[in-house]
């Protein structure tokens, strides 16, 4: 399993904080996980989902595109958070 790419969302203060793709072992790429960090907050992952607006409420309403085993969710997080980090890092030592 591995990250094949981290997207960064510009420093707006906002929780989204990056977008990752991974490639499961067999070759499956999933894309569109989300890295959500809020305020004082450890960072988390999101698994892909999909929004629509309800016709009857007019409320956004999401739904999970792709549901993990505990375990198999934990892994994706940490190699997901790990990446992230790795950037961070690399874009603090170009600023630095």
């Amino acid at each position: 399993m591995k990250v094949l790419e981290i997207r960064k969302k510009s420093e707006n203060g906002k929780p989204l904080k990056a977008f990752a793709d991974i490639e499961l072992d067999g070759g499956i790429v999933i894309r569109e996980f989300r890295v959500i960090q809020e305020a004082n907050k450890r960072p988390w992952v999101a698994c892909p989902q999909i929004s629509w607006k309800d016709p009857v409420t007019g409320q956004i309403k999401y739904q999970t595109v792709v549901t993990f085993p505990n375990q198999l969710k934990g892994e994706i997080d940490l190699l997901i958070l790990n990446a992230w980090n790795r950037e961070k890092e690399n874009r603090s030592a170009e600023r630095g």
